[in-house]
């Protein structure tokens, strides 16, 4: 029988795996495919290990769909390879979480979901002539959304957003607000995060890699394979805050000091 605590892990890894080939579809209907496939490989392989765990002694999950990617293969190649194995994987894990949650993906939408679902429509309908009553304004709305690459969107009012996958890369987001907001698999790579706010945010697998989130408050936030690889995190607030299978290899942490392996942090999410 498995416990609810494997039971929630592996929902997560549902959750982490469809962000992922979400992203990893956006890239390559977008045509930005530079980078984005060693990313996605790396995501996936961290995400794959972890299954194998938590459903230790299954051949198909542990063998049959770990990534070995060819040397020769291009980035979109080697994306849709990602794409493949994260689609069966995902698939997978539906299976066995429906023995023991049968109602998890059958459940009917809410009316909220409904609620956000109209207004994104409405939304994307109306963002071409958004963009064009917005010219001078720094936030360039997009058709197809998703990318804040390098833009100026400090102080900026993200709460309770759908930003799955957003890439918000080498964006200035200074004293930006994004609570409750969901940043599945975003990416915020080289971002200015200071300041900001991001309370109670889902960040499963996110990348900060390289960002700077001196002083920002990620109260009670969903960290769960989050990438903070040479992340700044001076003066953060991380209480509450889920940081299990954190990457934090080279970040400077809450208190100042650089993070060594294996380091037990969990004192930072104490308050």
């Amino acid at each position: 029988m498995m416990d609810e605590q494997r039971i929630q892990a592996l929902s997560r890894l549902g959750k982490a795996l469809k962000a992922l080939h979400k992203t990893t579809e956006r890239a390559l209907h977008t045509g930005m495919t530079e980078g984005v496939a060693a990313m996605a490989v790396s995501s996936y392989q961290k995400l794959q290990r972890q299954a194998a765990e938590l459903l230790e002694g299954d051949f198909y999950v542990s063998d049959v769909l770990a990534l070995e990617v060819e040397p020769e293969y291009d980035d979109d190649r080697t994306i849709r390879q990602v794409q493949f194995v994260a689609s069966q994987l995902t698939d997978y894990l539906k299976g066995v979480l429906s023995e023991y949650e049968p109602e998890q993906f059958t459940r009917p939408p809410s009316p909220e979901s409904l609620g956000r679902e109209l207004r994104d429509q409405i939304v994307n309908l109306t963002r071409l002539s958004i963009s064009r009553a917005l010219q001078g304004i720094d936030i360039a709305v997009e058709a197809m959304g998703g990318t804040y690459m390098g833009q100026d969107l400090a102080e900026h009012d993200f709460s309770e957003e759908d930003l799955t996958g957003v890439n918000m890369s080498g964006a200035n987001l200074r004293g930006a607000r994004f609570a409750k907001a969901d940043l599945t698999a975003a990416n915020f790579s080289g971002a200015n995060l200071s300041g900001a706010n991001l309370d109670e945010t889902d960040l499963d697998a996110a990348n900060f890699s390289g960002a700077n989130l001196e002083n920002a408050s990620l109260r009670n936030a969903d960290l769960d394979f989050a990438n903070f690889t040479g992340a700044n995190l001076r003066g953060a607030n991380l209480t509450g805050a889920n940081i299990d299978n954190v990457n934090l290899s080279g970040a400077i942490l809450p208190d100042g000091t650089a993070y060594q392996q294996g380091q037990d942090v969990t004192r930072f999410t104490l308050g």
